[in-house]
């Protein structure tokens, strides 16, 4: 930051604190203005003008100053609205029935806003597409829906990813697949999930329905600056309805499950995000039988809300079951796409 010149000030608070803008001083004794965006747990989100979108510890800031509304969240599920003034031991809030000091130590997030639903809500939408005509009619089509609700204490989360694809007239792919979870936060880290849900259609292998919802306990293992790694495990329920089978194969299946989820998110530069999720369902007891889902997006932003997003997707199946035609599906199924990615 010094070597950019994004020095507002030192030692002295700027004059004056405008309610325009939130005010952050470093522990190297910089201000910054801006708009505070996020703290959740040590990862503090600053926006600026000038310096775009900053992620830093949140030990790395001394003071901040703040007339705008901003929901908080502490260590003991409690929530507190109100402006803020933060220094090294103390938080001050200030509402109507008037101000109240919280332990620093205590605050585990902010939310700016906090009073409308709006506040807590994150989406994205994809959509990504090709079209050949000539000596081969090819249609792809593929869209995506991100999305998140945090408030201090939970975090619901919602994807939706769905692939057609048509050749001559021929369909060659029809692919849907949900998964959301809902997180409630029992510690700074630790989180109970309840419940789960992951949802799959694709007749290509052999499944015409496919639902796994579950119930489990999960941890941020890494959440500072630019990285945030979850891993999330528990027990489910495993229903599958398959398109056609062999004569005298039963049609559908149920089992236990225990399932294995991992969340990577990287902002690796501030126009490039890496987010990797994998998710493993093994059947209890017959663990030979698991499934799995990766998927690994590179995220480039073109402009504050519109990003260019590149997907590589792998669907794995250790054991498909083989269909009316005598048929077995492939084990991996590999996608790649490249779609528009708007933020609201």
């Amino acid at each position: 930051m010094l070597m950019f010149g994004f020095v507002l000030a030192r030692a002295q608070v700027p004059e004056p604190l405008s309610g325009d803008f939130d005010w952050v001083q470093l522990k190297s004794g910089e201000w910054l203005k801006g708009e505070i965006k996020e703290l959740q747990d040590d990862s503090f989100t600053f926006e600026s003008d000038i310096l775009d979108t900053l992620e830093s510890d949140w030990e790395d800031v001394e003071e901040r100053h703040s007339k705008e509304t901003n929901m908080l969240g502490m260590n003991d599920g409690s929530t507190a609205i109100g402006s803020l003034v933060i220094d090294a031991e103390t938080v001050t809030v200030s509402n109507q029935a008037g101000s109240k000091e919280i332990k620093r130590t205590e605050l585990r997030s902010i939310i700016p806003g906090g009073r409308k639903e709006i506040d807590f809500w994150d989406m994205k939408v994809n959509l990504g597409g090709t079209a050949r005509r000539g000596n081969v009619e090819q249609t792809d089509v593929t869209t995506s829906i991100s999305i998140v609700r945090r408030t201090p204490a939970t975090r619901l989360r919602f994807n939706y990813d769905g692939t057609q694809s048509n050749v001559s007239g021929t369909e060659t792919a029809n692919s849907t697949r949900i998964a959301s979870s809902f997180d409630y936060y029992m510690t700074p880290r630790l989180f109970a999930q309840i419940p789960s849900i992951e949802y799959t259609r694709d007749r290509f292998q052999n499944i015409e329905h496919r639902i796994i919802p579950g119930v489990g306990i999960g941890y941020d293992f890494i959440d500072k600056g630019p990285v945030q790694w979850d891993l999330s495990s528990g027990l489910g329920y495993q229903y599958t309805e398959f398109t056609s089978v062999e004569p005298g194969e039963p049609t559908t299946e149920e089992t236990a499950t225990l399932f294995l989820g991992s969340v990577v998110d990287w902002e690796a530069t501030d126009y490039l995000d890496i987010i990797y999720a994998h998710t493993i369902n093994m059947p209890i007891p017959d663990s030979e039988n698991f499934i799995s889902n990766a998927n690994l997006e590179l995220s480039i932003e073109l402009t504050g809300r519109l990003d260019l997003d590149f997907n590589f997707i792998w669907d794995y199946v250790n054991n498909p079951t083989t269909d009316g035609g005598g048929a077995t599906p492939e084990q991996s199924d590999f996608r790649s796409t490249i779609s528009l990615g708007w933020e609201l």
